[in-house]
This record gives structure tokens, sequence and C-alpha cells, in this order.
């Protein structure tokens, strides 16, 4: 249940700094980019942990 509630906050922290960075950078800029493909890996995780433990 912790790693779960850890990727939630992960999750909403990379959401934040990505919105963020789109507003000030642009959304086709580097750092925007990869807070995309960081939060897109952080989403994976805990929907791959949330399977999990639907199992």
């Amino acid at each position: 249940m912790a790693v779960t509630f850890e990727l939630k906050e992960k999750i909403e922290d990379t959401r934040h700094r990505m919105v963020a960075s789109a507003a000030t950078c642009g959304m086709n800029s580097l750092e925007t980019l990869a807070l995309s493909q960081e939060l897109d890996y952080y989403i994976a995780a805990y929907q791959s942990n949330y399977q999990k433990t639907k199992s």
C-alpha cells in the first residue's frame, strides 16, 4: 500500500512540474517532454502495481 501512495505522490508532483514547465517553456521544450516521459513511467508503474494488488 505504501508503494501505491508513494507513486501517487510522485505522479501528482511530476504532473504539476510538467504543467508549470509547459506554461513557461512551451509544450515542445525538452524539459516538458522529459517530465512527460517521467510521468508516463510513474503512471505505468502505478497501473502495474494496482493490477498486482487486485489479483
